[in-house]
C-alpha cells in the first residue's frame, strides 16, 4: 500500500516498517520482498546483502521459489554456501522446471561447482527457452563454454553478448584475450 501509494501518499519508511512486521510475523512474500530490499538498498535501508540473505533464506525454507532463486543468485554471486544455494534453486525448478531465470541460476551454480557439462545443458535449456536475448546468459554459456575447451563456441556466444546493452565489465577482457576471466 505506502510502497505504491495505494490510497496512501508513497512512503517507503513505512512501507519498509509493513513489510519488516509482516515477515516477522511469517509472510513469505514479505520475508522474500524484504531479502529484495536489503540487497538493492533504499532511501531509508542501507544495501546490506548479509541481511538480504537472511531474509530470502527465512522464505526459501518456506518453499517460496522467488526467495529460493533469490538466494541461491546471492549464493554464486558471493561465492559461498553453493550446495544449498543448489538445493533451493533444484527445489524450486521442481514447481518451475522451464523458468528461464531460476535454469540461469542453477545453470551458474553448477558452474561455480565446477560441473561445466551440467551447465552447459542447463544453460543451453535457458537459451533456448528465451534467455538467448539476455546478455548474462549469452556470457555464461560462453563462459561454460570456454571452460569446455570450445572456444570457438565461447567466442561466438561472448560477441553476441558483447553486442547487446548491459555485459559485464570482464567481457571486453575475455574477448581480447579468448579466456575466462573472473
Amino acid at each position: 500500500m505506502y510502497e505504491k501509494g495505494q490510497g496512501v501518499e508513497v512512503d517507503s519508511t513505512a512501507s519498509v516498517l509493513w513489510y519488516r512486521k509482516a515477515a516477522e510475523q511469517g509472510s513469505v512474500h514479505a520475508q522474500n520482498k524484504m531479502g529484495s530490499l536489503y540487497k538493492q538498498g533504499t532511501t531509508t535501508l542501507p544495501r546490506d546483502i548479509e541481511e538480504a540473505m537472511k531474509w530470502y533464506d527465512m522464505a526459501a525454507k518456506q518453499h517460496n521459489p522467488d526467495a529460493q532463486n533469490n538466494y541461491a543468485w546471492l549464493c554464486y554471486i558471493k561465492k559461498e554456501n553453493i550446495e544449498k544455494g543448489i538445493q533451493y534453486i533444484k527445489e524450486s525448478l521442481e514447481k518451475t522446471p522451464d523458468n528461464i531465470r531460476r535454469l540461469d541460476t542453477y545453470a551458474s551454480l553448477l558452474f561455480r561447482q565446477g560441473n561445466y557439462t551440467e551447465a552447459e545443458i542447463t544453460e543451453k535449456k535457458a537459451l533456448d527457452g528465451g534467455g538467448d536475448k539476455k546478455v548474462g546468459y549469452l556470457e555464461m554459456y560462453g563462459d561454460i563454454q570456454i571452460k569446455l575447451g570450445n572456444k570457438d563456441e565461447a567466442m561466438k556466444y561472448w560477441r553476441m553478448a558483447k553486442e547487446m546493452a548491459g555485459h559485464s565489465d570482464k567481457l571486453d577482457e575475455k574477448l581480447s584475450t579468448e579466456n575466462y576471466v573472473e
